[in-house]
């Protein structure tokens, strides 16, 4: 009799396909529902080349990278280029090369690329048990056991009681509650843009421009930083694994022929690499690193530049942009 419940949650779970793994949606920020970036990043890539678009320019980095509109980026790029974010949440440098290995490997031509890169970002270990960040397997390549460790992971998340009660509440009500600890549903009121899979929250945006408190005090984050506040020089996060991973990504842009930036862009928590990590990046991508995450001080110090003490805006990453190509 315990397999009957669990088919019904089964085909619940289909049915909804609350993270958006199994199947292509039109809006999949709509029901505001976490999903993972990463496999939308794929499966927009796939669907934009089976409806012939002829991508050969690709904005690669972690959710930071949202920030850099295409529109802007082929300013800078050769007559008739065809951009894609290919972005993922929390993406570790060992997950970009895997990215950049599954274009590769699907034929895509790398002709420009930008690297979005955070001064937080290196030493961070990848989460397998974080559904946001899981690896898609067209990504992957680890076959079908890898196939099905993913989607079972997924299925699990959804089958937790913490998970599935709010969610059904939102099914059936259309109501957004808190019935549990669980983080179900996303804050930001995302548009996006599935041909060059490019998200934007212009509502926020809109509200940062008359009152940033606004927006900060609903989500606690704290922007106390004065134009007096000193940078702080992390340690040295690059270890062997990490600078080998770098390596790789240089030998695949390389043999791609790919006109590519590297780019350590500032951070509002006014992090700097240490003096051996900038040096790492620099021997490897040469004068393709560009490193401005020292510059800019004064719009690190205004509070309308950000969404939180992670993520800024367009208007920032425009600025970013013009430094790595135009010297």
């Amino acid at each position: 009799m315990a397999t009957v419940p669990l088919l019904l949650l089964l085909c619940a779970y289909v049915a909804i396909d609350p993270f958006k793994v199994l199947r292509w949606h039109d809006d999949p920020f709509a029901d505001r529902l976490g999903l993972n970036k990463g496999m939308l990043s794929v499966q927009a890539y796939e669907k934009g080349l089976s409806s012939g678009r002829k991508y050969d320019s690709f904005i690669m980095g972690s959710s930071v990278s949202c920030a850099y509109l295409s529109e802007e980026w082929v300013r800078y790029l050769p007559y008739g280029s065809s951009p894609l974010h290919m972005d993922s949440s929390g993406q570790t440098v060992s997950t970009l090369r895997k990215y950049l290995e599954y274009l590769e490997s699907s034929g895509a031509p790398l002709r420009n690329v930008l690297i979005v890169f955070a001064p937080e970002i290196f030493g961070i270990e990848y989460d397998c048990e974080n559904l946001s960040v899981l690896v898609p397997p067209a990504v992957e390549r680890g076959g079908v056991r890898y196939m099905l460790s993913f989607h079972y992971k997924y299925f699990m998340g959804f089958a937790n009681y913490r998970y599935i009660s709010p969610l059904l509440v939102y099914e059936f009500t259309g109501r957004r509650e808190k019935v549990t600890d669980v983080p179900v549903f996303s804050m930001q009121p995302i548009c996006y843009d599935w041909e060059i899979n490019e998200e934007s929250v212009p509502e926020w945006d809109m509200i940062l421009d008359k009152d940033p408190a606004l927006l900060h005090e609903k989500s606690s984050y704290d922007f106390s930083f004065t134009h007096d506040t000193p940078y702080t020089r992390l340690a040295t996060l690059i270890d062997n694994d990490e600078k080998s991973d770098l390596e790789a990504i240089a030998a695949l842009l390389a043999r791609n022929r790919s006109d590519y930036r590297v780019l350590l862009a500032p951070t509002p928590k006014l992090y700097l690499l240490s003096y051996e990590d900038e040096s790492v990046l620099s021997g490897i991508f040469g004068d393709r690193f560009v490193n401005v995450s020292g510059k800019f001080r004064a719009e690190q110090s205004d509070s309308s530049n950000f969404y939180d003490t992670i993520h800024y805006r367009s208007r920032l990453a425009s600025k970013y942009m013009q430094a790595a190509y135009i010297r």
